[in-house]
């Protein structure tokens, strides 16, 4: 439940980063504006870092009980050894940075899918359970990061001369896909009682009583 309840967090995140982040750039920082390009590849590998951080736990301490912990080490080192071939043969191709960033992204989506993978191994017993399970926490990268990426694209092609209207439009996307991805996220996981969760959670937190 966690997993997948963050997958979605975590997937309208990133799509309020494509929005803000070339915006504030843009206005603020515009000497730093060629990098974009990498940031908007880039930004969507910590998708595959966030929905990794319950799965992680797991597998490691399920691990340990087995004293297999050494299991992690190479998952971590195959990752690292993906980032640094990939990003020296996209820059040894032309791509400069837009490359390194590419590589960054691969990296964690190969070190994010695996992780959940072999933690789903051992939870799930039903192979049919963890492809399904597997399939629920990628639907709302699939569904959400590309399509927010096509309408900020689309978007400042519209509307090249002017931000305000590029932003609206994008915030708009988003919160229509919010609108008809909810339900799919309620049939999921029933969002009541984490949404009770979350509130009770915090208002212990601050000391709220009542």
């Amino acid at each position: 439940m966690p997993t997948v309840v963050f997958a979605y967090v975590a997937a309208f995140a990133i799509g309020l980063l494509i929005i803000v982040i070339p915006f504030l750039v843009t206005v603020f920082l515009p000497k730093y504006t060629p990098g974009l390009g990498a940031f908007l590849i880039y930004v969507p590998g910590f998708y595959f870092l966030g929905i990794i951080l319950t799965a992680n736990t797991i597998l490691t301490l399920i691990l340990i009980s087995r004293r297999r912990q050494r299991f992690v080490l190479y998952v971590q080192g195959a990752a690292v050894g993906l980032e640094a071939g990939l990003a020296i043969l996209f820059v040894k191709t032309g791509l400069g940075l837009e490359g390194a960033a590419l590589a960054s992204t691969v990296a964690y989506a190969f070190y994010g899918v695996t992780i959940l993978a072999l933690a789903a191994k051992y939870v799930l017993p039903a192979g049919k359970e963890r492809m399904s399970f597997l399939v629920s926490v990628l639907i709302p990268f699939l569904a959400i990061i590309p399509l927010m990426l096509a309408t900020h694209f689309f978007a400042g092609w519209v509307f090249p001369a002017s931000l305000a209207p590029g932003v609206v439009l994008e915030l708009v996307v988003l919160t229509a896909i919010a609108g008809s991805i909810y339900p799919l996220l309620d049939r999921l996981v029933p969002m009541r009682p984490v949404v009770a969760e979350v509130r009770n959670s915090v208002r212990a937190r601050l000391g709220i009583r009542g």
